[in-house]
């Protein structure tokens, strides 16, 4: 497998709506060398079969979330697959 040079870089923010038991995770996905957002990259909770996409600006939303951890996993094309818990 081909080794890369960079790694991607994500700031997350995570935000929890106790009220209504619900939260959502959101951050933007950006190169680690250059800081320039990654559109089109993979955002997934593997364990709640739970994904979307970043935007044109490497933003990104997961909503409908229970409070909690959870692992997230990041993937897009040329780079390696990062993953963190939040």
């Amino acid at each position: 497998m081909l080794r890369l040079k960079f790694w991607m870089m994500i700031l997350v923010f995570a935000s929890q709506v106790l009220l209504a038991q619900n939260g959502q995770i959101e951050g933007v996905v950006r190169d680690a060398a250059s800081a320039s957002p990654l559109a089109g990259a993979n955002i997934e909770i593997p364990a709640r079969r739970l994904g979307v996409s970043s935007d044109a600006q490497g933003h990104f939303v997961l909503t409908g979330l229970a409070p909690g951890r959870y692992q997230l996993s990041i993937s897009y094309i040329g780079y390696e697959t990062l993953r963190r818990e939040v």
